[in-house]
């Protein structure tokens, strides 16, 4: 960590300017870093908010599967026509094979490794559920490319349908509780910790305060500790929600006028990613109150 910090707050903070994501993650050796160094290295290094995001995002997905392959990069593959919640999980894995399709995966078009969300059978009433790694290029697999979003454009969004596929491996342990539920976590955390990173890399390219980016580097420290702990415990949930309510306040004192005008428009463009998964986010801190 010390070593991070001596790159936040000392390193030239100008960003790489490039839309292109794939090439940026083989450029800065973001495909099979230790997860929290892809998430800093990743944020400091973006000049927009969709490289922010694919670093944050590939940081949790090598979390949550760190012997991946390496240079794989990952995606996890849970949304379907219902929805992301386990009873809505109709891909079915049966004799070592996956069938069923996924409507929404981030970085679909571009990850090797597909971390599939299926069904193996059923436990009082409940979907018993198993996570497998594919690799994109195997018989069977069909990835086909979604409409750009209007904001982060540059992170591509897929449709996967899966027919008779033999994975890779099928991942220890229940693929809810596991790994599903804990990815959600571990998902906004990393993502956070890249986006910190990124304004520490903007302020100081701005002119912000010493203390306003020592305050961003405490709210990632905070962070990187928070990636040590369990991601199911409620006690976790409930310290990831306080850090996350301090950052919003932060973002929300900025004085994003500073920034060069690409910069900022893009910042205006790609904010709503910080909103994404707010309610289900809340819902999750509020369970963790109530227990």
């Amino acid at each position: 960590m010390e070593a991070l910090l001596e790159l936040l707050l000392t390193a030239d903070p100008q960003p790489e300017t490039t839309p292109h994501i794939d090439g940026w993650l083989a450029r800065h050796r973001l495909r099979s870093d230790p997860p929290l160094e892809m998430a800093v290295r990743g944020g400091f290094a973006a000049d927009r908010l969709g490289l922010v995001f694919a670093s944050g995002y590939q940081a949790a997905c090598r979390h949550l599967v760190p012997d991946a392959p390496p240079g794989w990069l990952l995606a996890l593959c849970a949304t379907e026509s219902g929805g992301g919640h386990p009873r809505s999980i109709q891909a079915v894995l049966s004799e070592g094979r996956l069938t069923g399709d996924k409507r929404f995966v981030s970085m679909g078009t571009l990850a090797r490794g597909l971390l599939v969300v299926a069904r193996v059978g059923e436990e009082a009433g409940r979907p018993r559920l198993k996570v497998a790694l594919v690799d994109a290029t195997s018989a069977g697999v069909t990835v086909l490319p979604q409409p750009v979003l209007p904001f982060i454009p540059e992170v591509p969004h897929a449709t996967l349908s899966l027919s008779g596929v033999v994975p890779v491996r099928v991942l220890p342990g229940d693929g809810y509780t596991d790994h599903l539920k804990p990815f959600r976590t571990i998902e906004d955390t990393f993502i956070h910790v890249a986006v910190v990173a990124h304004l520490i890399g903007i302020g100081r390219q701005s002119g912000w305060s010493a203390e306003t980016i020592e305050a961003l580097v405490a709210q990632l420290c905070g962070l990187v500790t928070l990636s040590t702990l369990d991601p199911r415990s409620r006690r976790t949930h409930r310290a990831l929600g306080g850090i996350l309510a301090s950052i919003s306040g932060l973002i929300a004192s900025l004085d994003f006028s500073t920034m060069p005008e690409a910069t900022q428009l893009r910042w205006v463009r790609d904010a709503p990613l910080l909103q994404l998964a707010g309610q289900a986010r809340a819902a999750r801190l509020d369970a963790a109150r109530r227990r």
